[in-house]
């Protein structure tokens, strides 16, 4: 609940929490668990460990395709991709053309951005990120 002191406030707070999901019961157990088991925290430091080193190997290859920018949040498992300049001129769609190829990627204009960006999940194994980003660029390249 917030109590905001006009319309303009309001409608702030709403598109900025349009993307946010209810917690589940599960999920509060889960945080009690994480905030009071001592190797929580080092699996924790471990996790953010293994998402950054996927963040630069992604962000690494990705940019080596003329055209593709990352933008790279400080503490999130997502990369946001523009592709935009990269596309071929009759596929603008980057998430269409991502799935033609084999990999589910959530739309930038799911969020507002362009039809050529895309968010990429980095919470996967190594192996499941060098398959799509194969994939990823391939795609890319065969538009060039």
């Amino acid at each position: 609940l917030a109590v905001t002191p006009g319309e303009a406030l309001r409608g702030e707070l709403r598109r900025a929490g349009a993307d946010m999901a209810e917690v589940t019961p599960f999920g509060y157990f889960a945080a009690l668990a994480a905030y009071s088991e001592p190797e929580c925290e080092a699996w924790r430091q471990r996790l953010v460990a293994y998402v950054q080193a996927n963040q630069d190997y992604a962000a690494a290859r990705l940019t080596s395709v003329a055209g593709v920018f990352t933008t790279r949040p400080e503490s999130s498992y997502l990369l946001w991709v523009d592709a935009t300049q990269a596309l071929p001129g009759d596929s603008p769609n980057a998430a269409a053309l991502l799935l033609e190829h084999g990999v589910g990627v959530s739309a930038g204009s799911d969020f507002k951005g362009p039809e050529g960006a895309f968010r990429l999940n980095l919470a996967c194994t190594r192996a499941t990120l060098e398959r799509g980003l194969s994939r990823i660029v391939g795609a890319l390249r065969q538009g060039c």
